[in-house]
């Protein structure tokens, strides 16, 4: 079905079999709340660049053809956005959301696109329609979390999809938009600008990464002067005593690999177990996306499993994805002993940027979120930003003012009341 307002303006595009999605709401099973385009037709304002297409999700399809090729194109090629980490959160999260996927074309070529999830999520006994953008969102078990998220585009095109895209939400019902990891440059980051919103919450995380490029010549601890750099050489030299030659290899298989990534996986969850916490891998729903993804990513050769010993002793695993010459630290598990002047993961990560040096990496990723390691290694950073839109409705300002209601009086309560005065 297609429907065009004048010349100038685009087209939106709904597959003929989807004809019946356009027509009327969708009705969510999941819940008795009816979703969708409340004017379909009407979904474009500014905007004369670009026609949108709408398909419901459905995950046994898969993701759609025009991906991978957009996402070559795109100004934003992070792993997050790869065909291999869609479909494999696809394979694992599909079945508790039900979404869209949206593409925009200029003429014949498409130039922009995402997938749209929709979940009702209860907070404090309350439903709230949410959306979220990609592969993200709060599922019924733990989720991988994904950074540098944002629409596939191609450059130039970036201003008219966020006009777009604000259009068709303001046609359909919700509350509550995430949206994860993004950059302030992001695309997303223009469509937040235009969206009428109760409020905005905002979670804003330093995301710490080494500039290879811009490293001095020699070695990568060499570089590092001050106290940081004395400590780095000083825990290489205390290992090097305990446990003999250092090494650094990288999985050769993919059987190696998930070898690897099994071992890194165990000593992860003790890790975070032995501070009273729930790891990363204590969840079977992650551990499943994660072999996925490793599987998808092998073949081209955008993943990396690596192992540090010293002598015959393992002293730390990561799991690395690599790209375009950079290189993004997602996840780590290293061996802790009782002498607790050796630092294994200070270790790990300074041979593996060595490593990477050498191999002509320009960039040593550790993502999002600070800790001391991070600032000991790392001279640059860049933030990335969590951000909750609460729609501008009556709903959603109630909503809000109880909640704010609530956490006043709860506040109040834990505030101690003032010892009265004695004469």
């Amino acid at each position: 079905m297609h429907s065009q307002h004048g010349t100038s303006s685009p087209v939106t595009t709904v597959d003929s079999h989807d004809q019946a999605f356009v027509r009327k709401p969708a009705f969510d099973r999941r819940t008795t709340t009816p979703y969708g385009y409340r004017q379909p037709m009407d979904i474009h304002a500014g905007s004369s660049m670009v026609a949108a297409t709408v398909v419901p999700l459905v995950a046994k399809e898969g993701v759609p053809h025009w991906w991978g090729p957009l996402f070559q194109r795109s100004r934003t090629r992070s792993v997050f956005l790869s065909e291999a980490w869609m479909q494999s959160w696809l394979d694992v999260y599909a079945h508790d959301f039900s979404g869209w996927w949206i593409r925009w074309q200029d003429g014949d070529t498409i130039v922009a696109g995402c997938l749209l999830l929709r979940r009702v999520v209860w907070k404090q006994f309350i439903p709230l329609r949410t959306l979220y953008i990609n592969a993200t969102g709060e599922a019924s078990e733990r989720t991988p979390l994904a950074e540098f998220n944002d629409i596939l585009c191609r450059p130039g095109y970036e201003q008219a999809v966020a006009i777009d895209f604000s259009a068709l939400l303001g046609t359909m019902s919700w509350d509550r938009l995430l949206l994860s990891g993004h950059e302030h440059n992001a695309v997303v980051s223009a469509i937040i600008a235009k969206l009428p919103a109760t409020a905005v919450e905002v979670d804003s995380r330093p995301a710490w990464y080494v500039d290879i490029a811009a490293l001095p010549t020699g070695r990568f601890d060499a570089s590092l002067a001050g106290k940081v750099g004395s400590h780095i050489r000083r825990n290489t030299r205390l290992f090097e005593k305990q446990f003999g030659d250092l090494g650094l290899v990288t999985a050769t298989s993919l059987d190696e690999a998930m070898h690897y990534f099994r071992d890194l996986s165990v000593l992860h969850n003790a890790r975070w177990r032995s501070k009273g916490q729930d790891g990363s891998f204590s969840s079977n729903s992650v551990v499943r996306f994660h072999e996925c993804l490793i599987r998808r990513l092998w073949p081209e050769q955008a993943v990396d499993m690596v192992r540090v010993s010293g002598g015959l002793q393992v002293i730390g695993y990561l799991y690395n994805f690599t790209s375009e010459n950079k290189v993004c630290v997602f996840q780590t598990g290293f061996v802790y002993g009782s002498d607790t002047r050796l630092s294994p993961g200070l270790l790990t990560h300074t041979m593996s940027i060595e490593h990477y040096r050498q191999r002509g990496f320009r960039e040593y990723d550790l993502l999002a979120g600070d800790a001391p390691y991070k600032r000991a290694l790392a001279g640059c950073n860049r933030a990335l930003h969590w951000t909750v839109v609460y729609r501008d409705t009556l709903w959603m300002r109630l909503v809000l003012a109880l909640r704010a209601l609530k956490s006043r009086l709860a506040k109040h309560r834990r505030t101690p009341e003032a010892p009265e005065a004695t004469s």
